[in-house]
């Protein structure tokens, strides 16, 4: 019996190239009490991992040998293969228990799609093993990374009913979920939890909560990094961005340079995320050189130059109107060897747009293509909207037609831009036909459809038109602006008519109530005399009803609000108004 066993290795071992040659990458021979310190040293050859435990068939594997292969492939990323080791398991007549459950979890967490890791879970469920803690954190964690909150939190509440304490590690996964899927109370209440379980927060749980401050909580996200120093708790760099990133949502660009400035003074080193949260804070107040001081230091740091700063200080020049300083860094890009993405060109096309340069933003556009840069939908809403200011309403129509063919779906933003062209171009029934279909394609109106519609209306005489589409912003529950009543007041029929005076009270008219000053800032001609002659034949009049004298400042501005108003000359309007001072009283 025993010859023939030794003849069975002998002969198992002589078909099995694979076993030499583990004994020379190892240096140990393959053995049962030499088998899990030869897979700790397979940990820098994982090809070979899987066929060590075929060539180890015979040596009464145990479960803690595949928890130990199963672990080092994960902590490679090999996902994939510390899944089929685990398949494997019941074919080497080895049971499945919760500790490979946990390393098989734990793998598939780090770098699979979150699907494998819940699959495991239901696995355990299917094989009634015990779930321990490292089990339900895995999965949470799995669940995290996708967002998947609610999946995350019945996990986190099922650990108490199965007498299992959470720990830091299930709370800081659970808080994380909760940010990711955008529930950001349910995140703040799982921090504030924290003490009353006798949980101490860590850096991570700092982190979570601080992320879970949206743009109007942007003070609260501060506080906390001011109580970590309280308790001792070292703020790293992913805690600083959140900050940062907390002002920058809330518009507080001084905040987050503060808080930039503070990473260096506690030698916390910022990184690209970092200087991208940072300069996204000064883009929406037009701080276009605070964005460029940024990014200079970044090019002079140890920081690894990537695309996400240049498109934040791309988007910042934008916002500000500096087209040439934006095409400049779009253009740096490519002799630094950063890769321009979508991103980068849309930037760079809005800039252009908004300087009137529609030539160089549909050239930008154009390139896109030759680079291998898909456009998307604000890609092709920037062009759009650039040729609609250019007055190419014939080539924004031809752009915005491109659309589907290119699989992108038209969003409110290419409607608006669209419809502006079309009014730009006198074309007010392809105007109103575009407006009327945008409920018909699942895209709501906004309020910028109407405004414009109105005003492609009104600009070629089809008040009645206008003034339908005006009264119906009150049926769909929408409260028209300024821009609203600019449009509909500057037909002559309207603010001519008894109807003008009732639309001008509706807006409001407080502002024009003071006798010794008015501010036709930011209306336009029509919306201006109807202001003017309510001024005179109220504030005014009830001045000259108490004294024989009056004084007062007229300010009209430039006239930019009309249409073509290089055109006209603003002056001829208030010069039209003078003989009003003899009609007080007359208005209304």
């Amino acid at each position: 019996m025993k010859l023939r066993c030794q003849f069975r290795w002998i002969r198992w071992k002589s078909t099995c190239p694979g076993a030499d040659e583990l004994q020379r990458l190892t240096g140990l021979p393959l053995n049962r009490s030499n088998f899990q310190k030869i897979l700790r040293i397979l940990a820098r050859h994982p090809e070979l991992i899987s066929e060590a435990f075929e060539v180890a068939q015979n040596l009464k594997l145990r479960e803690g040998d595949f928890t130990i292969g199963i672990s080092a492939l994960g902590r490679l990323q090999l996902w994939q293969d510390a899944c089929q080791l685990f398949n494997r398991m019941p074919h080497l007549h080895v049971n499945r228990g919760v500790i490979s459950c946990s390393a098989a979890i734990s793998a598939c967490e780090r770098s699979s799609p979150w699907r494998e890791a819940v699959n495991f879970f239901q696995t355990i469920l299917h094989l009634k093993i015990q779930r321990d803690i490292i089990c339900y954190n895995s999965i949470i964690s799995a669940y995290e990374k996708v967002g998947q909150w609610t999946h995350a939190l019945s996990l986190f509440e099922e650990m108490s009913h199965v007498q299992l304490k959470q720990d830091i590690y299930t709370y800081n996964s659970s808080m994380s979920a909760c940010v990711k899927g955008g529930q950001w109370q349910l995140a703040l209440s799982l921090f504030e939890a924290l003490p009353y379980v006798q949980i101490r927060p860590d850096v991570f749980s700092y982190s979570a909560a601080i992320s879970a401050c949206n743009s109007g909580q942007w003070w609260h996200a501060i506080s906390l990094l001011e109580a970590m120093g309280h308790r001792k708790v070292v703020a790293n760099v992913v805690t600083y961005n959140a900050t940062i990133n907390a002002c920058a949502k809330g518009g507080e660009w001084q905040h987050a340079l503060g808080l930039w400035e503070a990473m260096l003074v506690a030698k916390v080193a910022p990184n690209a995320a970092t200087y991208s949260s940072t300069i996204n804070a000064c883009g929406p107040g037009g701080h276009w050189q605070s964005a460029l001081s940024l990014l200079s230091r970044m090019t002079h740091s140890q920081v690894k130059q990537e695309v996400y700063p240049y498109n934040a200080t791309i988007s910042a020049c934008e916002k500000a109107g500096q087209w040439l300083q934006a095409l400049s860094l779009f253009e740096a890009m490519t002799h630094l060897r950063i890769q321009r993405t979508v991103v980068s060109y849309s930037a760079t096309i809005s800039a252009c747009e908004k300087s009137g340069q529609w030539q160089l933003a549909l050239n930008l556009f154009d390139q896109m293509s030759h680079v291998n840069v898909v456009q998307d939908v604000h890609s092709y809403s920037a062009t759009i909207s650039a040729l609609e200011k250019g007055g190419q309403w014939e080539k924004a129509l031809s752009m915005f037609e491109r659309m589907p063919g290119a699989g992108i779906v038209q969003d409110v933003y290419c409607y608006n831009a669209t419809i502006s062209a079309y009014e730009k171009g006198g074309q007010w029934q392809q105007a109103l036909s575009l407006f009327e279909a945008m409920p018909h394609r699942q895209v709501q109106p906004s309020l910028i459809s109407y405004n414009t519609t109105i005003s492609a209306c009104q600009r070629t005489d089809h008040w009645q038109t206008a003034l339908s589409l005006f009264e119906q912003m009150t049926t769909v529950q929408m409260v028209p602006d300024n821009t609203s009543y600019n449009a509909i007041l500057d037909s002559t029929a309207i603010s001519s008519s008894q109807l003008g005076g009732h639309i001008f009270q509706l807006r409001g008219h407080r502002s024009f109530d003071v006798p010794s000053y008015i501010d036709l800032h930011g209306l336009s001609e029509g919306a201006a005399r109807l202001a003017l002659r309510w001024w005179l034949s109220t504030a005014v009049a009830d001045q000259l009803s108490l004294s024989q004298s009056w004084q007062g400042i007229i300010v009209t501005g430039y006239g930019k609000s009309r249409y073509f108003w290089h055109q006209s000359d603003p002056w001829i309007c208030w010069f039209s108004f003078v003989r009003i001072v003899r009609l007080a009283g007359e208005f209304m």
